[in-house]
């Protein structure tokens, strides 16, 4: 019998199922009060997510670091809180090693009725890739109280923290506070700076060339209706000596870099808050520098003289920025927002996120297909219960035509800035602080995932031809 040739053709579809690639704003929590400080995107496309779990029964004095990590659409993977008899704890930066474990980085302060009462101290903790506690280490400075405002891993393995320390016992006077620590947990250096009443440094990262990038800011001066505060750039050696400090600010107004990155370009980015008053009124501010630490361009935008805020700002793929932090629509009203600006800071769009009566988006970055994820801090009217928010956008900072009650373009212009910059004179000098071994331990979690809003994409419909002969 002859053999006949023919040609079948597969058509395949899914309809209506949820990708990798779809978008999503989720609330993460329990009937207590919960916060995430932190988002990033994990090498197997979900995401982990860094906080406190908040048990303000027993007035923070319970509060437990708080892991919780997401698959690709939102839902949760898996979740552990990270308690002590001895200190109350929480999270600023939660970062994937390259193993597939958890460097945490936050504080650690002491419950009340204990040896240790009192005292709050920085926190890093290495997790494996199961959440199980590698090594943990609490970093205590006697006489001061440490806030840790964030922390990076190193390409050594181990981490650079940056936070502040207030003198004990009358906190009247802060000094900014950075450390290294290697793969481990030991401290190989530690420095701080002192520009008079008040320096902070609010974030850090290691340069493409072993250095360290901080930002923050210090205190210049102050009248009956003036507060003079100028933004802060320092670069740090390997070891942690002084290459180069900048200051860059505006006359009796309060300029604050509240993180700043380093770029493949061997440059900076600065993002914080410039030109506010003690009224509240200030824009959001982006600056760009060479490697040398010289001005090259720096924008404020906001809305109509409002109290606008940016927190972090990432590189993006093609070269631009994004931003995220507050944009303020007034009656006490602070949204969270994102906005994406070009090589040249150029504003291409900007959103606001109306989920609760004040939200504040905090770090963001740029995910593997090009949108953003971003974590974002609720506060609600006395008595109420917010849970912390994520939000993952497409390209452009959307979800949903669906969400547009949640998510909108935000208001408001771009402009050149004006802040002057100048060689400052901080006084950086090294620490002594002790290093104890924690006794936090993990317990299990039971924050719950409610969906706020998602867009759902349809896989296309598609065709496969398969040749052969015989009978089809």
């Amino acid at each position: 019998m002859k053999e006949m040739a023919f040609v079948l053709t597969l058509t395949i579809s899914v309809a209506g199922s949820l990708s990798a690639g779809a978008y999503w704003l989720k609330q993460y929590g329990t009937a207590e009060e919960e916060a995430i400080a932190t988002v990033v995107q994990t090498s197997n496309g979900g995401y982990l997510c860094g906080g406190t779990w908040c048990d303000w029964k027993s007035d923070g004095e319970n509060n437990h670091a708080w892991i919780t990590r997401l698959k690709p659409d939102g839902a949760i993977a898996s979740q552990r809180r990270y308690g002590s008899k001895l200190w109350s704890a929480g999270v600023s930066a939660a970062l994937e090693t390259p193993d597939g474990g958890t460097m945490v980085i936050g504080g650690a302060a002491g419950k009340f009725k204990t040896s240790v009462y009192g005292r709050s101290n920085a926190l890093v903790m290495r997790l494996d890739k199961n959440g199980k506690i590698k090594w943990q280490k609490i970093f205590q400075v006697s006489g001061w109280d440490a806030v840790i405002n964030s922390g990076r891993l190193t390409a050594d393995g181990g981490c650079v923290v940056a936070g502040f320390l207030i003198q004990e016992p009358d906190g009247e006077k802060n000094v900014g506070w950075v450390f290294k620590v290697d793969s481990l947990g030991k401290m190989q250096w530690q420095k701080q700076f002192d520009y008079g009443q008040l320096t902070l440094i609010t974030y850090p990262e290691e340069t493409n060339d072993g250095q360290f990038l901080c930002s923050g800011g210090i205190f210049i001066s102050q009248t009956s209706t003036t507060m003079d505060i100028d933004a802060l750039l320092v670069l740090l050696g390997a070891d942690g000596s002084l290459v180069w400090q900048k200051r860059i600010g505006t006359k009796n107004l309060i300029d604050l870099f509240v993180s700043a990155r380093p770029l493949d370009d061997g440059g900076y980015v600065a993002c914080g808050l410039y030109s506010s008053d003690l009224q509240k009124k200030g824009d959001q501010w982006l600056a760009r520098f060479d490697a040398a630490g010289t001005l090259l361009w720096q924008k404020a935008f906001g809305n109509n003289k409002l109290w606008d805020l940016c927190v972090f700002a990432a590189p993006t793929s093609d070269g631009g920025f994004v931003v995220s932090g507050g944009y303020s629509t007034g009656a006490e009203r602070f949204d969270g927002s994102l906005a994406r600006l070009d090589a040249s800071g150029n504003l291409l769009w900007r959103r606001s996120v109306k989920a609760a009566v004040s939200t504040t988006a905090w770090t963001v970055w740029e995910t593997t297909d090009g949108g953003f994820v971003s974590p974002l801090t609720v506060d609600a009217e006395e008595g109420a219960d917010y849970d912390p928010i994520v939000l993952r956008t497409d390209k452009s900072g959307n979800l949903d035509s669906s969400c547009s009650s949640l998510i909108s373009t935000a208001k408001g212009s771009i402009r050149n800035a004006a802040g002057k910059l100048a060689t400052s004179n901080v006084k950086v000098s090294n620490t002594k602080a002790t290093t104890l071994n924690g006794d936090l331990k993990p317990y299990s979690a039971n924050g719950i995932m409610t969906t706020m809003c998602e867009s759902y994409e349809t896989e296309e419909m598609t065709s496969v031809e398969v040749e052969g002969t015989g009978d089809p």
